[in-house]
């Protein structure tokens, strides 16, 4: 079985493209200036055409089989929106308890990788293109931490590979609330970019052998909500405490928001404990 090889393989590819959105950046903030609105808008533009653009190979070469029956689009949504219901009724309490604890990292971490721009911006003074660089070093990182990540897994199982990538984070974090160094945001960039490559390799193996093999379109739906959700929930809960208990009027404490992170983490941790840990899965004869 090679799920961790197939899973770390498709974060290392996603996060080429992070390089590649990044590296396409940096010309348009020495065309319009990494301030402007004109270079917020041409960023978006510009990242649009570059999906459309790689997902046109998908409609065109790659060719899906369906049954040839057709059915209607009320009808369509009945069935989905019945069979999603059905399964969350059936889905067993293990699955929900990882999603649960997925749903605590990943808030955790989306907030972290946010924070890396106010951090670099307002903490050290860096620029836009020296922030977007820290970016592509944890980008690097993160591919190549997906790779090795996927390795890792096939022979140990995910369950001690996620375990391992919190620990990572409660690190980073840590490190994060006493450095005042480029050197050091740099570093904590390429040791985060590591924890989160193994985050996402070890997610989905183990979120596979926990769901039913006959629905896990459902489950990776459930799963993708819960991520989805942490893009909102970790940084605004990040951004309330560090206004919160900001050191002066109209000031930030980057060290309180970071610290709720670490509850954050803490209940992930805690959660992953009761989720079984399976065993390695290895091909025939290994």
């Amino acid at each position: 079985n090679e799920q961790g090889r197939v899973s770390g393989l498709g974060v290392g590819v996603g996060y080429a493209g992070t390089i590649l959105g990044l590296l396409c950046t940096l010309p348009l903030a020495r065309i319009f200036g990494g301030e402007s609105l004109q270079y917020t808008r041409a960023v978006g533009w510009l990242i649009g055409v570059i999906f459309f653009a790689f997902a046109l190979p998908l409609f065109f070469v790659h060719k899906e089989r369906g049954t040839g029956a057709s059915i209607r689009l009320g009808e369509a949504a009945a069935k989905s929106i019945g069979r999603v219901i059905e399964g969350a009724r059936h889905a067993g309490r293990d699955l929900w308890v990882f999603i649960a604890c997925s749903f605590f990292i990943v808030n955790a971490v989306m907030a972290v990788v946010g924070f890396f721009n106010l951090f670099g911006r307002f903490q050290l003074g860096m620029s836009v293109n020296e922030v977007v660089q820290v970016y592509m070093a944890l980008a690097v990182a993160a591919m190549i931490g997906g790779l090795i990540g996927g390795r890792l897994v096939d022979r140990f199982g995910p369950w001690p590979v996620l375990m391992a990538s919190v620990l990572m984070w409660i690190g980073v974090v840590l490190f994060m609330m006493v450095i005042d160094t480029k050197a050091g945001f740099i570093f904590a960039g390429i040791f985060g970019g590591v924890a989160i490559g193994w985050v996402w390799t070890s997610q989905r193996p183990l979120l596979v052998r926990l769901g039913n093999p006959e629905r896990m379109g459902e489950t990776f739906g459930f799963l993708g909500i819960a991520n989805r959700a942490s893009a909102v929930v970790g940084p605004f809960v990040f951004g309330y405490f560090s206004t919160r208990f900001a050191a002066e009027e109209g000031g930030s404490n980057y060290n309180a928001g970071l610290a709720s992170l670490l509850v954050f983490f803490g209940i992930g941790l805690l959660l992953l404990l009761f989720v079984p840990r399976p065993a390695p899965q290895r091909q025939a004869g290994s």
